[in-house]
C-alpha cells in the first residue's frame, strides 16, 4: 500500500536494455486529488531525457480523472490518451519496447490496446550504472519543476512490478498477465 504522501521502493538495477524493454506493473488505484499533476508507477532516469517511467495524469477531468497514461523510453515521452482506470479496480500494464522495430505496444489486462512509434533506445541504455528503478514516486526528484509534489507519490496498492531487458513477446505477456492475476486472488 502507497499513501500518496512519500511512499517509494527502490530497487538496484544494472540491466542493459540494448535489446529492448518490457516494463509490468499490477496495482490498485485509491485516489488523486485535482492538484496533483500525475502518479509515479515505475521508473529508472537521472534526468527528464533518459531512463524509463510509466505514470497515470489526472487529465483535469472530475468524471475520469485517470485518463493520460505516460511512457517515457529513453527520454521521449508517449502519452496515451484517452484511457480510464478506475478506483478501486485492479488494472495489469504492460508496456514493451523494440528498438529493431521502433515500436512500442501496450497492454492492458493482457489485451493490446495501444501500438506507440516513440522512443530513444541509446538514452535509455546510456543511464547511469546503480541508477535504482524507483516504484510508486520519484524519490530523487529528478524532475526539476520542484515543489513537493514532484515526487509524483502514488496512492493506492502495487501487487506486482516487473522490468525486462526484452520486449516480451503477446503470448509471453498474456501468461504473465493470467499467471499474475491468478495468484493475486
Amino acid at each position: 500500500m502507497f499513501d500518496g504522501i512519500d511512499d517509494g521502493i527502490e530497487v538496484k538495477d544494472n540491466s542493459d536494455y540494448s535489446n529492448g524493454i518490457t516494463l509490468e506493473i499490477y496495482f490498485k488505484l485509491k485516489g488523486q486529488t485535482k492538484a496533483q499533476q500525475c502518479q509515479i508507477l515505475i521508473m529508472k532516469r537521472t534526468n527528464s531525457y533518459n531512463g524509463f517511467f510509466i505514470r497515470i495524469g489526472n487529465g483535469q477531468d472530475l468524471l475520469y480523472p485517470y485518463k493520460i497514461l505516460s511512457i517515457n523510453v529513453g527520454g521521449i515521452v508517449e502519452d496515451i490518451q484517452p484511457i480510464y482506470i478506475d478506483e478501486n479496480v485492479a488494472t495489469y500494464i504492460t508496456y514493451t519496447y523494440n528498438p529493431n522495430e521502433e515500436e512500442g505496444i501496450l497492454y492492458i489486462d493482457g489485451m493490446e490496446s495501444f501500438t506507440t512509434k516513440k522512443g530513444n533506445i541509446d538514452n535509455l541504455i546510456n543511464i547511469q550504472e546503480n541508477t535504482p528503478i524507483q516504484i510508486g514516486s520519484d524519490i530523487y526528484k529528478t524532475d526539476s519543476t520542484g515543489g513537493k509534489d514532484s515526487r509524483y507519490p502514488f496512492y493506492g496498492e502495487i501487487y506486482a512490478s516487473r522490468v525486462y531487458n526484452r520486449p516480451l513477446t503477446e503470448s509471453e505477456v498474456k501468461y504473465n498477465y493470467e499467471m499474475t492475476v491468478n495468484n493475486s486472488k
